[in-house]
């Protein structure tokens, strides 16, 4: 039984901390960024968890750069339209499945790289964006 309890008790400072460093980092993006986060924008850039409220204007895309800036996978590659498009169709909006606008994804480019560069710029960790396509040089 008292194993069962010094068990319980290791989880709970284990979720204390994981708790405090989300707070830390959502602090550090608001300070980047200049303006509070919604709580909803909280919850999903640290969970996963898509509950936005109904409407225009809410903070989604916002919420869903943050979520892909700060992924550690594989670089983004955004230097091709197409690149652009299927990150910018967004899995969360009516759209899923349709072609995105060009003029959607060109302010898509916009705001991502924005905000990707007010991150790097306060510090804040986030994943490897490439612009540029790279070309190999052969001797």
């Amino acid at each position: 039984m008292f194993e069962k309890i010094k068990a319980w008790i290791k989880r709970k400072r284990e979720t204390a901390r994981e708790q405090q460093a989300a707070d830390r980092l959502i602090k550090h993006i608001e300070q980047a960024l200049g303006f509070e986060l919604y709580e909803w924008q909280r919850l999903y850039i640290i969970t996963g968890i898509w509950q936005p409220p109904e409407g225009r204007l809410h903070g989604r895309t916002t919420a869903y750069i943050l979520r892909l800036l700060l992924d550690q996978s594989k670089p983004l590659l955004l230097y091709e339209f197409s690149q652009v498009a299927a990150y910018a169709d967004n899995p969360f909006m009516e759209r899923q499945y349709q072609p995105v606008p060009m003029q959607y994804a060109g302010w898509f480019r916009h705001e991502i790289r924005s905000i990707y560069e007010q991150l790097r710029t306060a510090g804040v960790p986030v994943r490897e964006m490439i612009t540029v396509q790279q070309r190999a040089i052969s001797w």
